[in-house]
Protein backbone atom coordinates (compact mmCIF):
# COMPACT_ATOMS: atom_id res chain seq x y z
CA UNK A 1 0.00 0.00 0.00
CA UNK A 2 1.37 3.48 -0.73
CA UNK A 3 2.37 5.96 1.92
CA UNK A 4 -0.51 8.07 1.10
CA UNK A 5 -2.84 5.29 1.16
CA UNK A 6 -1.69 4.22 4.84
CA UNK A 7 -1.25 7.60 6.13
CA UNK A 8 -5.18 8.46 5.02
CA UNK A 9 -6.68 5.04 6.74
CA UNK A 10 -4.58 5.69 9.93
CA UNK A 11 -6.65 9.19 10.29
CA UNK A 12 -9.76 7.52 9.25
CA UNK A 13 -9.47 4.65 11.63
CA UNK A 14 -9.05 7.75 14.36
CA UNK A 15 -11.42 9.12 13.33
CA UNK A 16 -13.86 6.12 13.94
CA UNK A 17 -14.97 5.75 10.41
CA UNK A 18 -15.64 2.49 8.57
CA UNK A 19 -14.03 2.40 5.48
CA UNK A 20 -17.59 2.59 3.74
CA UNK A 21 -18.06 5.57 5.72
CA UNK A 22 -14.69 7.48 4.83
CA UNK A 23 -15.34 6.55 1.13
CA UNK A 24 -18.64 8.59 1.51
CA UNK A 25 -17.44 11.36 3.58
CA UNK A 26 -14.53 12.16 0.29
CA UNK A 27 -17.79 12.20 -2.22
CA UNK A 28 -17.29 8.71 -3.43
CA UNK A 29 -19.23 5.54 -3.92
CA UNK A 30 -19.26 3.12 -0.92
CA UNK A 31 -16.41 0.42 -2.10
CA UNK A 32 -14.45 2.74 -3.85
CA UNK A 33 -11.84 3.26 -0.74
CA UNK A 34 -11.71 -0.15 0.66
CA UNK A 35 -10.94 -0.72 -3.32
CA UNK A 36 -8.27 1.92 -3.05
CA UNK A 37 -6.69 0.23 0.12
CA UNK A 38 -6.73 -3.46 -1.44
CA UNK A 39 -4.69 -2.44 -4.17
CA UNK A 40 -7.32 -3.10 -6.53
CA UNK A 41 -8.06 0.79 -7.80
CA UNK A 42 -5.39 3.47 -7.88
CA UNK A 43 -6.71 6.89 -6.31
CA UNK A 44 -7.61 9.37 -9.11
CA UNK A 45 -7.95 13.39 -9.09
CA UNK A 46 -11.46 13.25 -7.63
CA UNK A 47 -9.98 11.02 -4.61
CA UNK A 48 -6.72 13.48 -4.25
CA UNK A 49 -8.81 16.34 -4.37
CA UNK A 50 -10.95 14.81 -1.62
CA UNK A 51 -8.30 13.12 0.75
CA UNK A 52 -6.13 17.04 0.26
CA UNK A 53 -9.52 19.31 1.13
CA UNK A 54 -9.90 16.81 4.33
CA UNK A 55 -6.25 15.96 5.14
CA UNK A 56 -4.37 19.31 4.06
CA UNK A 57 -0.86 18.06 5.81
CA UNK A 58 -1.02 15.30 3.74
CA UNK A 59 -0.31 17.99 0.72
CA UNK A 60 3.22 16.89 0.20
CA UNK A 61 2.22 13.07 0.25
CA UNK A 62 -0.30 13.70 -2.44
CA UNK A 63 2.42 15.95 -4.19
CA UNK A 64 4.73 12.65 -4.01
CA UNK A 65 2.59 10.17 -5.21
CA UNK A 66 1.80 12.08 -8.22
CA UNK A 67 5.58 12.61 -8.74
CA UNK A 68 5.75 9.01 -8.55
CA UNK A 69 2.72 8.27 -10.74
CA UNK A 70 2.19 10.96 -13.32
CA UNK A 71 -0.04 9.52 -15.28
CA UNK A 72 -3.13 9.61 -12.91
CA UNK A 73 -4.20 13.18 -13.99
CA UNK A 74 -3.27 15.49 -16.23
CA UNK A 75 -3.46 19.26 -15.66
CA UNK A 76 -3.19 20.44 -12.24
CA UNK A 77 -6.68 21.94 -12.97
CA UNK A 78 -7.68 18.03 -11.92
CA UNK A 79 -6.33 18.16 -8.15
CA UNK A 80 -6.96 22.25 -8.02
CA UNK A 81 -10.11 22.62 -9.19
CA UNK A 82 -9.18 25.93 -11.13
CA UNK A 83 -8.57 25.98 -14.61
CA UNK A 84 -4.99 27.70 -15.15
CA UNK A 85 -5.84 28.03 -19.04
CA UNK A 86 -7.88 31.45 -18.05
CA UNK A 87 -6.31 35.09 -18.00
CA UNK A 88 -7.16 37.39 -15.99
CA UNK A 89 -8.93 40.61 -17.52
CA UNK A 90 -7.24 43.80 -16.33
CA UNK A 91 -9.67 45.90 -15.41
CA UNK A 92 -8.93 49.15 -17.36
Amino acid sequence: MNRLIEKADERRSAEGLTRSDFSRALGLSASYWPHIVAGRRRPGPKVLRALAFRYSDLWNDILLFLAENPTIVGPASTITGKDSSRRCQDAA
